[in-house]
């Protein structure tokens, strides 16, 4: 484009209460001289016609880069592959580049940014370049979080546009906040975390779902076949450390369909005793997402909910019974 006038773009104003337009499906790309680059969703929200104020949530590996240095070169790219979504939506030890992931996936193409030294993938729709200031900030908010709630107002980054490309009449992507897309690729990757540590606990996991039910976010499903009494327990302490913003475990049987909140509920229901089944985790850093954490700490209470039957029954059968199928063509 000629010249940058946001104006332009078809930035969404997404709800009536948000601070502004809103960039909220960009694939951040970033570089540090160390670590190499970066990718990581920010959202971006417009307060002229060419500087946005963009959410860096401190800990993340674009905030590290800005810290280290005090201003970053940064490509929003907008509109992008399912590939590319999920690789930047992972967390992974600061050095990897989620490029690698997005390829690892499916093929990816990469091509120089117009005017920042960034390799941007070849396929997204629309791309804003230019630099995150740390020092230069401005308000930021209120947005609608994966809660589905309104996250409050800060005073955040800024991020100067230098330079707008895009392809030919290109698409414009948005993911809506709060939304299941949203919750999809805030939790999706959080799965395999907790499934990891559940195996190195030494516990049999089948299956994790972090639901939409608790946001994609705060909740995790745990799937396991138990083999000995504190399986159950055990999984339970390494969901927590494979998530550490998780408010809330439940660990389930191998006859569970985790997926059927209906089935988890009558584990519950038909398997668990307060007092012997809740693990009490007890107070520490959650989520900043959660509306009842601890403001500006995010300590929140942590428990675990145990809902695996015993293995050896002391009274009533844990087992649901089967019923046999039956083929209607013999009676009709």
């Amino acid at each position: 484009m000629d010249g940058v006038n946001l104006d332009k773009l078809p930035i969404l104003k997404h709800n009536e209460r948000d601070g502004g337009r809103y960039i909220s499906s960009a694939v951040v790309v970033t570089k540090d001289p160390e670590f190499g680059q970066n990718l990581d969703f920010h959202r971006a929200m417009q307060f002229s016609e060419s500087r946005m104020s963009t959410r860096i949530i401190k800990g993340r590996d674009f905030y590290k880069f800005l810290e280290r240095t005090g201003e970053v070169e940064a490509a929003y790219c907008v509109g992008n592959t399912p590939n590319i979504l999920v690789a930047a939506a992972t967390s992974v030890k600061t050095g990897i580049n989620e490029l690698e992931i997005a390829n690892a996936l499916a093929k990816t193409e990469v091509t120089k940014a117009h005017s920042v030294d960034l390799l941007i993938p070849a396929g997204c729709e629309v791309v804003l370049e230019g630099k995150v200031f740390m020092k230069d900030r401005a308000e930021e908010g209120p947005f609608i979080d994966l809660t589905e709630t309104y996250d409050i107002t800060r005073d955040e980054p800024v991020f100067e546009v230098k330079t707008v490309t895009h392809r030919k009449n290109p698409v414009w992507q948005a993911l809506v906040p709060g939304a299941l897309e949203h919750k999809v690729l805030m939790g999706m990757p959080r799965e395999p975390t907790i499934f990891k540590s559940v195996n190195e606990a030494g516990v049999k996991c089948l299956d994790v779902n972090v639901n939409p039910g608790g946001s994609s976010w705060l909740h995790a499903i745990v799937r396991i076949d138990k083999q000995n009494e504190e399986d159950g327990k055990k999984a339970i302490r390494a969901a927590f450390a494979g998530h550490r913003s998780c408010k809330h475990v439940f660990v389930v049987d191998k006859d569970i369909d985790i997926y059927n909140p209906l089935e988890v509920e009558w584990s519950m229901a038909t398997r668990f005793q307060a007092e012997r089944d809740l693990v009490d985790m007890g107070k520490e850093p959650g989520s900043s997402l959660d509306p009842s954490a601890e403001p500006g700490t995010k300590i929140t209470n942590k428990i675990g909910f145990d809902f695996t039957a015993p293995l050896v029954t002391k009274g009533k059968s844990f087992t649901r019974a089967e019923f046999p199928e039956v083929d209607l063509k013999d009676y009709m």
